[in-house]
């Protein structure tokens, strides 16, 4: 009776993988859900009506870019600085206390560690709360180190967050791995050479039909990846 380590390991050998970049949000949390109301709730309370569409409007942008966004579209009297405050006042709790990992995630996290497989976070998240999150899960312990779209000046829209965190680890785009949920992240991820493995999320059930097509894999949760299903993971 084989493990979930020999099966990375022969995981490994088939596909060279060499190291691992995870996203946060849809990927290693189940964490998305948030999102559906955290904006509009910093703009009810500072005395703004949402419009329609506002999470549509959001997805694909990141930590910086949502500010922007918020200071341009509704002309508010805040400063972007400001907005970040009071919108960091809706995240905090929920990345402190409640933000979940994922099914498999632990399992998968804890296999690759035992093989010596380096890994990275890439995030459009602040650092702040993904650091919070990922110490109260027990997760952080797992990775060398976080990259966050704020503090590269980056969105995922294009790979520049994950050519870094591939650099920082030491690793060439295709022996390495990206692990995924967004259709824009794995487009982005993939045109620079990456392995991309895709977890669904609903918040990205609407672009379900583009990521099974592009990405190199592709599970339902992280606790699918199976090599022994015929796939390429744990």
């Amino acid at each position: 009776m084989r493990d979930g380590t020999e099966n990375v390991r022969e995981n490994i050998g088939k596909r060279q993988m060499k190291g691992a970049i995870f996203d946060l949000d849809g990927t290693l949390l189940d964490s998305m859900p948030i999102y559906d109301t955290a904006g509009g709730d910093m703009l009810r309370a500072l005395g703004y009506t949402p419009r329609a569409g506002l999470y549509d409007a959001l997805r694909t942008l990141s930590g910086n870019e949502v500010l922007e966004y918020f200071h341009r579209e509704y002309d508010t009297r805040e400063t972007i600085a400001e907005l970040e405050a009071a919108l960091d006042k809706q995240l905090e709790r929920f990345y402190a206390d409640t933000a979940p990992l994922k099914p498999g995630v632990a399992r998968l996290l804890e296999a690759l560690r035992g093989l010596g497989i380096p890994m990275a976070v890439a995030t459009a998240t602040r650092r702040i709360h993904v650091e919070a999150a990922l110490e109260r899960t027990g997760a952080a312990k797992y990775f060398s180190r976080i990259f966050t779209c704020p503090e590269e000046n980056t969105g995922k829209r294009e790979p520049v967050i994950f050519l870094r965190a591939a650099e920082f680890l030491g690793t060439a785009p295709g022996e390495t791995y990206v692990f995924e949920d967004s259709l824009h992240a794995i487009k982005s991820a993939k045109s620079a050479g990456f392995y991309v493995v895709a977890f669904y999320d609903g918040s990205e059930r609407n672009n379900q039909a583009g990521i099974r097509e592009l990405a190199d894999e592709y599970y339902d949760s992280p606790a699918g990846f199976e090599i022994s299903k015929g796939g390429g993971g744990l």
